[in-house]
């Protein structure tokens, strides 16, 4: 897997949050739903069809429930993860509803 930019402030958030730098990198390389929330960022996720299709693939239920509803907030401006977040009750968080 490739190396990815993570702004300071993701860093931080990721460690707070329990967020490892792997699951990030995962939804980087291989998101299928890219919404752009403004300011040259961009929500990525992955559908439940691609969580499984991955987890099937590296054979880890494991891993399709820690990407479940996750989110990276990608900079285009800087090429790096500006943070990421669980969407805690539904497909939308509080912030970027109606965006993602």
């Amino acid at each position: 897997m490739s190396h990815i930019q993570i702004s300071h402030h993701a860093a931080r958030r990721f460690e707070q949050r329990g967020i490892p730098t792997m699951l990030i990198e995962q939804i980087v390389a291989r998101h299928d739903q890219d919404h752009e929330i403004g300011d040259d960022c961009r929500a990525l996720r992955l559908s439940c069809d691609a969580i499984v299709e991955l987890a099937v693939e590296q054979g880890s239920a494991q891993l399709a429930e820690r990407l479940t509803n996750l989110t990276v907030i990608w900079s285009d401006r800087n090429n790096q993860v500006v943070t990421a977040f669980r969407n805690g009750r539904a497909q939308k968080s509080r912030r970027y509803r109606g965006r993602v």
